[in-house]
């Protein structure tokens, strides 16, 4: 604590023993005498911390995170991630018998495996589980940390096995930023505030900055990482590096409102590092603070942030629209006239091409024109005018019109919206897209032609091509 006082978990012996900054024991405790732990049948306090900021002690045992006053009264759970609803469980409950009520198991949170403490008086917490395994808990408990999956997942190639990741220790670094551990891949981890993993380096080995088993972490004032190897029996220290530290920098800025000075760094670590998404992420995450939504939205979609591209879009639409408002009001307008009317001649046109395709012999071409319109419109009655000029139907047309599809594609995702699309030019090619548009396409029409000339006799490959 602040006056050097030493709190020790002796698990094997049930208690917490405090010595003072020279090493002499001042007292132990024990469990806290408490009926709201009468479900904690063993006291093994396994990881401590003191907070000057509540005066409280934090301690893990078993599976829960306990908050003990310096007299040792209980003062509650923190953290506590809310038990899933289970309809079996409920059923079994309600209308089973007194035995599978008996054996029903017990649905439990996740087991917490460290803590540590911030600067900021908050703590930094990892959990067991795939699922919100990083939290920051405030003064009153509550986790504010975003939800999701953090750590790596590990894929046995051979069992063909998933294992979730397991988080050994966690460490609060410089301006809310924080490392974690995961013991089962010995990599380390970096995030920021908001969930981004920033960088991960180590792994298993016996050379400097690879690790065999992590047993802690811990990180001082000046960013230097220290790393206990249980396995190998040493303790490495490493510093940051150029690029850690200007990562680091990048979010200190942005936190204090220095927008300027937070632009300028994560551009050059962009420039530096043109792969790293997150950069982008950051760059338009600062322009659209500064309102510059249209540069915000490019950035997003280098980043490939489809979500923020289309808050930034957003912004855009509607400042758009609220700089031409009677432009948007005769536009809609003219498409509602636009639309009545097309309707009106389509109608029109359709009984004269039905007319015309039934009962007049014209050349390819024109039967070809014809028909496009139909097939969009009535495909069934289409058919019917397909089988009357089935020797008119210029089957290169048709080849031709089936290969535009892979290019009016590809048009398409250049010139459409990335929020609705979520992909640009540059994430594909035509090949690709020839590939997932014909390939069912053809094999529908060859199947297709084999089971109706089986049944009927008549079809012809040419018919069902168009």
């Amino acid at each position: 604590d602040e006056e050097g006082k030493l709190y020790v978990t002796d698990t094997g012996n049930n208690r917490v023993v405090l010595f003072d900054e020279m090493g002499n024991f001042l007292r132990e405790t024990g469990k806290p005498d408490s009926t709201l732990l009468s479900s904690l049948e063993i006291y093994m306090p396994d990881h401590i911390l003191y907070s000057k900021k509540t005066k409280f002690q934090y301690v893990i045992t078993g599976k829960q995170l306990l908050s003990i006053d310096l007299q040792n009264r209980f003062q509650g759970y923190l953290g506590a991630e809310p038990v899933g609803f289970s309809l079996r469980n409920l059923l079994i409950r309600r209308f089973g018998s007194q035995k599978q009520i008996q054996t029903l198991s017990q649905s439990e949170p996740v087991a917490y495996q460290n803590i540590c403490l911030a600067d900021n008086g908050n703590i930094y917490a990892v959990t067991l589980g795939r699922r919100n395994n990083i939290k920051v808990l405030n003064s009153i408990g509550k986790n504010v940390y975003p939800a999701g999956s953090y750590g790596e997942l590990m894929v046995d190639l051979n069992d063909k096995q998933v294992e979730e990741p397991v988080l050994k220790d966690i460490a609060a670094g410089n301006d809310r930023n924080l490392l974690t551990a995961q013991s089962n891949n010995n990599r380390i981890y970096a995030y920021d505030s908001e969930g981004n993993m920033l960088f991960t380096f180590g792994g298993y080995g016996n050379t400097a900055g690879y690790f065999k088993e992590i047993s802690s972490i811990a990180v001082d004032s000046e960013g230097y990482l220290y790393v206990l190897d249980s396995a190998q029996s040493h303790l490495q220290i490493l510093r940051p590096t150029y690029f850690a530290k200007q990562i680091y920098q990048g979010n200190a800025e942005y936190q204090n409102g220095d927008y300027d000075g937070a632009l300028k760094t994560w551009k050059e670590i962009a420039q530096r590092c043109p792969g790293y998404l997150l950069a982008q992420q950051k760059i338009g995450n600062i322009l659209y603070k500064q309102k510059e939504y249209f540069a915000a939205s490019q950035a997003y979609q280098a980043a490939r942030d489809v979500q923020h591209y289309a808050k930034a879009y957003d912004k855009l639409r509607g400042t758009w629209m609220a700089e031409h408002f009677w432009l948007v009001v005769v536009g809609v307008g003219s498409a509602f006239i636009l639309l009545y009317l097309a309707v009106i001649g389509y109608r029109r046109c359709y009984r004269f091409l039905e007319r015309k395709l039934f009962y007049e012999k014209q050349n390819t071409t024109i039967v070809f024109l014809e028909l496009l319109p139909m097939q969009l419109f009535h495909p069934l009655r289409s058919f019917d005018r397909i089988k009357a000029n089935r020797r008119r139907i210029p089957l290169w047309m048709c080849a031709v019109l089936l290969l535009l599809v892979p290019v009016v594609r590809t048009f398409q995702i250049a010139a459409g919206n990335y929020a609705v699309l979520g992909i640009t030019v540059r994430d594909t090619s035509l090949f690709y897209e020839a590939a997932v548009l014909l390939a069912p396409v053809l094999g529908w029409l060859f199947v297709s032609y084999l089971v109706t000339a089986l049944l009927n006799g008549e079809t012809t490959l040419k018919e069902t091509l168009a």
